[in-house]
């Protein structure tokens, strides 16, 4: 299901004109691994399950308890796909290594910062935690607002929203991503909504009473459609619930609390940059490396 789901997206976009027909060769180097080590993981698996239990410590031509628990945990991860961990690649901004199947990188390559977020590994699928809207309180994992739609997403760690200092670095990312000439208006056709290629979902670590939606974001991070008013699940905060406790999803995910960070998801939700909340313009070298500038009316 994976491998034709990683295929099916990519042909998608590239058949609808927003994707670069480059991106489809990624899909031999990302699955093809992934399929050895399902060869290999069933192989043991299996040797694991035909076994006989060893009889105690010392009895080394058995199967231990231990072993075997370990990896039945570690066939869960593999089967959900969480311990999957794509190479580097124009969808991967990540550095290289020997380990990688043969991607060549055509034109510019980003390097996402890691170690801006710890705990978000690049190449592999963007965790979960409760986070809470804004505008209601309602909590939400964070995998729930990642719809399989197509689209890329914009994570805005916003950090402590409160801080002046803080508020004017937001205010200047989403400047320049609303000027003219910008990729987000580059890669999104005139007719179509901004967040219609690539969406941006902001998540904030002040207080929740402390901010307004309205007042304190800009416009961008919340957009108006003229049917419908301005979009109320755009935005959402690291804060206790009133019946689900807290998500400590800045801790979880090793984002710092009061600057934040920007992370790039693929449509499969595997993450494909990290960057300082100023990288606008590496940001556009990442999207650049795989969109399609959208014909103008």
């Amino acid at each position: 299901m994976q491998d034709a789901y990683n295929l099916g997206w990519k042909i998608g976009l590239v058949v609808k004109g927003v994707a670069q027909r480059s991106i489809l060769k990624t899909y031999q180097s990302e699955r093809r691994r992934i399929a050895q080590d399902l060869i290999e993981f069933d192989h043991r698996f299996s040797r694991l399950f035909s076994g006989k239990p060893a009889k105690d410590l010392m009895d080394e031509s058995g199967v231990s308890m231990a072993e075997f628990k370990d990896a039945f945990l570690k066939g869960n991860l593999f089967a959900s796909g969480l311990s999957v961990d794509y190479s580097a690649s124009m969808l991967v901004a990540k550095g290289r290594s020997s380990a990688d199947q043969g991607d060549s990188i055509i034109g510019k390559q980003v390097i996402g910062k890691q170690e801006l977020a710890a705990n978000i590994k690049l190449g592999m699928r963007m965790p979960s935690f409760k986070v809470l809207n804004q505008s209601d309180a309602r909590p939400w994992h964070l995998q729930e607002l990642l719809k399989s739609d197509s689209r890329f997403r914009i994570i805005l760690f916003a950090g402590n929203v409160t801080s002046a200092v803080q508020k004017t670095r937001i205010e200047k990312f989403c400047a320049k991503l609303d000027a003219l000439g910008s990729f987000l208006h580059r890669f999104t056709p005139a007719s179509r909504p901004i967040d219609s290629v690539i969406e941006i979902l902001t998540l904030h670590s002040a207080k929740r009473w402390d901010v307004e939606m309205l007042r304190d974001f800009p416009d961008l991070l919340h957009p108006f459609d003229k049917h419908v008013g301005w979009d109320y699940n755009k935005i959402y905060v690291d804060d206790e619930s009133y019946h689900e406790g807290n998500g400590r999803a800045y801790e979880n995910y090793g984002v710092d609390k009061e600057k934040g960070c920007v992370v790039v998801l693929r449509p499969d939700q595997h993450v494909g940059y990290i960057g300082e909340i100023e990288d606008v313009e590496d940001l556009g070298t990442y999207f650049d490396g795989v969109m399609v500038e959208a014909k103008k009316a």
